[in-house]
């Protein structure tokens, strides 16, 4: 196959150190059958596993610079509206749990009251506050510091560092990796961690970009946004993976649609001049009863709009037999 140069599109294009790259074989099946398929915008190459159906970038930076990388992800290079943590506490008053379709379809395989609940790269910390709202006891594991705070203020404790260092007497009714098997450079090492600590009859769910979109595409949007990702994962890859865990898979589709909109300018900081506008609006009496409503109806739209014939994200649920 020829290496296809992919053009730009993500404005976050991260300066990698090219002299502390390092070669990979398939982080998944650990083969060394794997041909070069794309040139990533940042000039990184992604090559794809014979064995295991798995898109991975080799050679790659060194764990060094993804650790550092990640501890200040939050403030550098999340897409999105920069919010500090008081008002990203505010914003998840009037959440509602089951707007989000991952956790309507886990509610008709598990309980979620006293179910002790681990998130592995919790990012802002919604999807645990939504499972304590309906009665888990939630944990969370991080590396950067802002994510951990935010936490903190939500009630929920916290562990800084890697899964794979994480000791703990507990096991886990239910264990998310949500946005993040795509991230480290040895996820199975993860993946295998995350089993370890599930409960008999336990569950790991995956959220994560599906490699397999680039059969689709002349110039696939996957290779060509958040470039911070280190592996692609496809349906098959999640079949190879459960085999090797000794889980079972007991939901798997590919859903949705990337979030473009956007991209393709720079991040801008908090002293925009509509955060700015809005700080100031923020002590008015009506400020907060409007911005609640306003809240539940971007909701309630998102909900009567959730379109699930997209195959953008891979959702993937396994369980642990007993």
């Amino acid at each position: 196959m020829t290496l296809r140069q992919l053009p730009p599109l993500d404005a976050r294009i991260p300066a990698w150190d090219c002299d502390r790259l390092v070669h990979r074989r398939c982080p998944i099946c650990d083969s060394q059958d794997a041909h070069a398929a794309y040139a990533r915008p940042d000039g990184l190459h992604v090559r794809l596993c014979k064995h295991c159906r798995t898109f991975f970038v080799d050679p790659s930076p060194c764990d060094a610079q993804l650790t550092a990388f990640y501890r200040s992800y939050d403030e550098k290079h999340r897409r999105g509206p920069r919010m500090n943590t008081g008002d990203l506490v505010a914003s998840y008053a009037d959440i509602d749990p089951f707007a989000d379709m991952r956790i309507r379809e886990l509610s008709s395989l598990m309980k979620f009251e006293n179910a002790r609940v681990l998130d592995i790269g919790f990012g802002r910390a919604q999807f645990l506050h939504c499972l304590a709202i309906l009665g888990a006891t939630p944990f969370g594991l991080e590396l950067d510091t802002q994510a951990i705070e935010l936490a903190g203020r939500l009630g929920i404790d916290t562990f800084t560092g890697d899964v794979v260092d994480f000791v703990t007497e507990h096991e886990y009714d239910l264990i998310s990796l949500l946005d993040f098997v795509e991230h480290p450079l040895h996820p199975m090492d993860t993946l295998q961690r995350a089993a370890e600590l599930l409960a008999p009859r336990g569950l790991l769910v995956l959220w994560t970009p599906n490699g397999d979109v680039a059969d689709l595409e002349d110039d696939p949007i996957v290779f060509r946004v958040d470039l911070e990702h280190m592996q692609y994962f496809t349906p098959d890859t999640c079949l190879f993976a459960a085999s090797e865990l000794r889980l079972r898979i007991v939901h798997l589709e590919t859903v949705g649609f990337p979030v473009t909109r956007g991209i393709d300018k720079p991040l801008t900081g908090d002293d925009s001049p509509l955060r700015f506008l809005e700080r100031k609006m923020k002590h008015a009496p009506w400020f907060n009863a409007l911005d609640r409503l306003r809240c539940r109806l971007v909701r309630a739209f998102q909900d009567e709009a959730e379109d699930r014939t997209g195959v953008y994200n891979l959702f993937c649920i396994m369980q642990k037999v007993e």
